[in-house]
This record gives structure tokens, C-alpha cells and sequence, in this order.
């Protein structure tokens, strides 16, 4: 029980920088581009499982590790797809002014 906590903790600390970016994607951008910063910390989050999932990821340090390692993972494709998510939105809005 005291494992499972641990990790939970761990996920949370981990994930807590990933979150504060999208918050700060949130805050910075117009009312018009809707940001869910959750919604984005679970996509993030999930892509980060899949990576280390392809890559047959076997860490030395064990478990608890593979946590720290979906973490730093989920905020650098977070880092790498908020241009891409700014500019889908961007695309939409257009399509939408010209219809």
C-alpha cells in the first residue's frame, strides 16, 4: 500500500511541471483558443507510456524509475506539440472566419 502511494506521489510530482505549462499555454493564449490543461497532461502522459512501451523500456533503478522517466517524457512532447496544438487552433479559426 505504502508503494502504491509512493508512486502516486512521485506521478504527481512528475507530472506537476508538465501541468503548469499547459496552464501558463492556457493564461497566455486568446479566449478564443480553448486549452484544457488536463486533457492535455493525459494525452502528454499517454504518448510518454507508449514511447517508453515501444522502446522496451528497461530501467536500472527499477519501477519507481519508469515513473521519473514517463514524466520527463510527457513534458518534453508536451514542449514539443504546443506549437502544433497553437497552430491547429490557428487553422480552425480561419476555416471557421471564412465560412
Amino acid at each position: 500500500m505504502l508503494t502504491l502511494l509512493l508512486v502516486f506521489v512521485l506521478l504527481f510530482l512528475g507530472t506537476l511541471p508538465t501541468i503548469i505549462l499547459w496552464v501558463l499555454v492556457a493564461v497566455l493564449t486568446p479566449a478564443k483558443i480553448e486549452v484544457n490543461p488536463i486533457k492535455m497532461l493525459l494525452i502528454s502522459l499517454g504518448l510518454s507510456v507508449v514511447v517508453a512501451a515501444v522502446y522496451g523500456l528497461e530501467l536500472e533503478g527499477g519501477a519507481l524509475s519508469a515513473v521519473v522517466y514517463t514524466s520527463v517524457a510527457s513534458f518534453i512532447i508536451s514542449f514539443v506539440s504546443i506549437p502544433f496544438y497553437l497552430l491547429y487552433w490557428v487553422i480552425m479559426l480561419r476555416r471557421e472566419k471564412n465560412a
